[in-house]
């Protein structure tokens, strides 16, 4: 009997051993740092790359999809503006490529500055007139931001013109959310499939799939999501989850020109946190921790652009950048159809008016239809049986809540800290409000689900 016994002690302590503890947060530190110095290493490597191909094929197929950026309506005219497809900022992404080439500027240069050409005219205007051959003004540095989305949409638009790469995004974006929908079945967090396919709705992925200015935020957010899913776990018990939400941060703010990078923390997050639910209390410093490295990540990658741009080019970068700053924060602003914003309340509420109108009323009818069916059926179906999905000892309902609760409050911090960006931008910043809701809807699926397992113990 005493070596019977000793075995399951023996095997015990193999298994302790296998278990690595987490990372310290000093060396998850230090990861962040080098993924920041190899991200800015690589991203100039890569952008230099783009705007070294050749244009010929990206400007023949500018050239075919010239109708698109022609008589574009404004936001405002729009009954709905936040259905509005940004084809302003995609003129300037079809151009910028194409008007380094005609610089006689070094590389580096180029790559750190992205020269704009000076001019009254908005993007679409200054595109149509290039490729039209109109002689362009002086160019003027626009190093503020790193541009990375050239790295992707350049070799885009060597093989497809932009209507075709509007086709791939949208093939793109669906065959993300159908991955996301399959990991959650095989992750069982069932439960939050129906909100995730509501956010994903809010996200208006049509009319992202139309802008390739947007497609940075929405693509990383489930890119992210999925690795979470398909990853995720494992990354929390070698305390490395703060280092993959750090090189999100990082890698958002090189491909996005803060359309709504947010969606790109708060989406994984929301999973995250539903996936690690059985850790209690653990689950808020988890979430806390992983909110301040994308943080880190995002802003650090930001800072880095200025700092280099400043250092290896003629313009004052860092300077412009903290204008731009204190501009983008102010409490005052005014939009494209002379609205004035005077202070918070009014920039929640141009953001939130968003949701108004027969669109949004349908999908929440459909969402909450789709919710009662649900539990119909799972209920139906786990009668007088014990349901498949167990909660744990450890697992408290209120500190997932809190979790959630949490993350919906994201958006209204991020619209605080850059009032007068998302007030002038509202008709895309508002998509950071879909954080709450997806927060929100898991919140109450959750307590659904939770509720469902008290049923089928006591039908059992």
């Amino acid at each position: 009997m005493g070596e019977v016994e000793e075995k399951p002690r023996r095997s015990a302590g193999k298994h302790a051993a296998a278990q690595k503890p987490p990372m310290p947060w000093y060396k998850v530190l230090l990861f962040c740092v080098i993924s920041l110095v190899v991200s800015c290493v690589l991203g100039i490597a890569l952008l230099a790359g783009a705007f070294s191909l050749p244009m010929e094929s990206v400007h023949a197929h500018a050239e075919a999809d010239k109708a698109r950026f022609m008589d574009i309506e404004q936001p405002v005219a729009l009954e709905y503006p936040c259905m509005w497809a940004d084809r302003y900022t995609d003129a300037l992404m079809v151009l910028e490529p194409l008007y380094q080439e005609t610089l006689d500027i070094a590389l580096l240069d180029r790559v750190l500055s992205v020269y704009q050409p000076v001019g009254s005219e908005d993007s679409a205007m200054k595109l149509l007139h290039f490729l039209d051959g109109v002689k362009q003004g002086d160019p003027i540095s626009y190093g503020r931001y790193w541009h990375g989305y050239e790295v992707i949409f350049v070799p885009l638009l060597q093989v497809f013109t932009y209507t075709q790469v509007i086709v791939f995004n949208a093939v793109f974006l669906l065959a993300m959310a159908l991955l996301i929908v399959l990991l959650l079945f095989k992750r069982r967090l069932d439960w939050l499939v129906l909100p995730f396919l509501l956010c994903f709705v809010c996200m208006t992925p049509w009319v992202v799939a139309k802008s390739m200015c947007y497609m940075a935020s929405l693509s990383l957010a489930l890119i992210g999501t999925a690795a979470v899913l398909a990853w995720g776990s494992a990354w929390v018990k070698r305390g490395v989850a703060p280092i993959a939400f750090c090189i999100i941060g990082i890698v958002v703010n090189y491909l996005d020109f803060m359309d709504f990078p947010l969606v790109s923390l708060g989406m994984p997050l929301v999973v995250l946190v539903s996936l690690e639910k059985q850790r209690g209390w653990r689950n808020i410093s988890l979430g806390l921790y992983c909110a301040v490295a994308w943080s880190f990540g995002y802003f650090a990658m930001w800072i880095a652009k200025w700092v280099l741009a400043t250092l290896f080019t003629q313009s004052n970068i860092i300077e412009d950048a903290i204008t731009q700053a204190r501009f983008r924060s102010q409490t005052s602003s005014v939009g494209f159809n002379g609205e004035i914003a005077e202070g918070y309340k009014d920039v929640i509420s141009i953001v939130l008016i968003q949701y108004k109108g027969l669109f949004w009323f349908v999908l929440a009818g459909v969402y909450l239809l789709a919710l009662v069916i649900q539990e119909v059926v799972v209920r139906a179906k786990h009668l007088g049986t014990m349901p498949t999905q167990h909660t744990k000892e450890s697992e408290k309902p209120a500190v997932l809540l809190l979790c959630y609760a949490a993350i919906a409050t994201l958006p209204f911090i991020w619209a605080a800290a850059a009032q007068n960006h998302t007030f002038m931008h509202f008709f895309f910043t508002w998509r950071i409000m879909n954080i709450a809701i997806f927060a929100g809807a898991a919140a109450l699926s959750y307590l659904l689900w939770f509720a469902r397992q008290g049923f089928g113990k006591a039908r059992q």
